[in-house]
């Protein structure tokens, strides 16, 4: 994934088919901070991935901590309709966290895209 990660942690694997599209998330993060490698990402698993050096198809960083194990709401190809949602592993007791000092968050992604 690019980032070196020495304390970090690996969320559930989620693989998800939509029909056409078969895709793999995975979260990883430094569950002491909000640097390192905390990604959120998406493989298109269609074929093979045939390399360690293979980059995924979406990335999505700065998920405070690493994620929790993802859930997904439905197949759609409407805007917002295709969903991932997760929480953070990381809560810090001040500074900028997206949901204020001391508080974990609840993250929604857009399937496609990750934003």
């Amino acid at each position: 994934m690019g980032a070196s990660n020495p304390n970090g942690s690996c969320s559930p694997l989620l693989d998800f088919y939509d029909g056409t599209t078969d895709r793999l998330f995975v979260g990883t993060g430094n569950y002491t901070g909000s640097g390192g490698a905390n990604l959120v990402t998406e493989w298109n698993v269609n074929t093979r991935i045939a390399s360690s050096s293979t980059a995924p198809s979406v990335t999505a960083a700065n998920e405070w901590g690493g994620t929790s194990a993802f859930s997904v709401d439905n197949i759609s190809t409407a805007p917002q309709a295709a969903s991932i949602y997760f929480g953070t592993l990381f809560s810090p007791a001040s500074g900028t966290s997206p949901c204020g000092a001391g508080n974990y968050s609840a993250v929604k992604l857009t399937r496609s895209g990750l934003q």
